[in-house]
């Protein structure tokens, strides 16, 4: 079926398997990002609690992972082949002491050990994979073990070659020592600067296509959260309105889908040769109509941002 004879309310309409037999077939979208913030204003509208109850973490943990199962459902279902997924941030470092003794490693307990978990990788074909600094965790959290229970998870995956799922712990953009040396030493070998794709192997172990998509929430502004090297000049930013495990759903990723698919679809340099003069008076009314205005921008409801839509 040819994008251009499929609209976008029909294309929402497929099944499952059709969406996925085509992007299979156009390779597209091969892999993604996906950062997802928000998480402790979704766990109170859900719950009622505040973070001062000694409730809410225990909450947090079984509500976050429960949506959180359903989105990476929702991308392996329409064939995505990779994800990316900043799990923690240095900043969360920085987060209250309940946040960091419950959530932190209760969450590698159960996306690294709960054998439900194991489970859904097992059935989905998933390999987990790791990047960033795993040497935090065990400074942080000394005597848990954690860095240990996700490496375990990386072997008992690791001949699952359906898809493959990145985890992020504590990446930076500033590159670590051992990289540097590394690369160093590969660029005085060759006498050549390294390519993005030779950052891209020595940073996550292996070779590593660019992004085709970069999904966030809510505050587009943490794009500290990129995995280094993960993306490229064909990468599409897409924002959700509300907190990402939420937001991220069938619907709205059939959305970005078809965005990707049949919009977004890469042309020559000179794309704007031949361009129809009723599309250029399109263009004109458009920005003449949206000039004044700015996307990402948004108002304060309490002590929470929320996006202008």
């Amino acid at each position: 079926m040819d994008g251009e004879k499929i609209g976008r309310d029909e294309f929402l309409q497929l099944p499952a398997e059709q969406v996925r037999r085509w992007v299979l077939q156009k390779n597209k979208p091969h892999t993604g990002i996906f950062v997802a913030d928000g998480n402790r204003r979704l766990v109170m509208t859900q719950t009622g609690l505040t973070t001062a109850s000694k409730d809410f973490y225990p909450a947090y943990l079984e509500i976050v992972t429960g949506f959180f199962m359903k989105n990476l459902a929702v991308f392996f279902d329409h064939g995505l082949n990779t994800l990316l997924f900043p799990l923690f941030g240095t900043s969360l470092l920085d987060r209250c002491d309940s946040y960091r003794q419950v959530v932190m490693p209760g969450l590698i307990r159960l996306l690294f050990q709960n054998e439900k978990w194991l489970c859904f990788y097992r059935e989905n074909a998933v390999r987990v994979k790791t990047y960033g600094n795993m040497e935090i965790l065990n400074r942080e959290f000394p005597g848990l073990g954690l860095a240990d229970i996700v490496r375990q998870t990386e072997i008992q995956t690791s001949s699952n070659e359906k898809h493959t799922l990145f985890y992020g712990f504590f990446s930076s953009v500033i590159p670590g020592i051992a990289l540097i040396r590394e690369a160093h030493r590969l660029m005085e070998s060759q006498n050549r600067e390294l390519t993005q794709a030779e950052w891209t192997r020595l940073y996550y172990g292996e070779p590593a296509a660019p992004a085709d998509f970069f999904i966030t929430s809510t505050c587009i502004g943490y794009l500290g959260a990129l995995p280094p090297w993960g993306y490229g000049k064909n990468t599409q930013v897409y924002t959700l309105p509300v907190p990402g495990i939420l937001g991220l759903n069938e619907r709205t990723y059939r959305d970005i889908l078809y965005d990707l698919l049949f919009l977004r679809q890469t042309s020559p340099a000179d794309k704007m040769d031949g361009i129809e003069a009723k599309d250029i008076e399109y263009l004109k009314n458009f920005y003449r109509e949206n000039r004044d205005r700015v996307v990402g921008t948004g108002k304060k409801v309490g002590k929470c941002w929320l996006p202008n839509t």
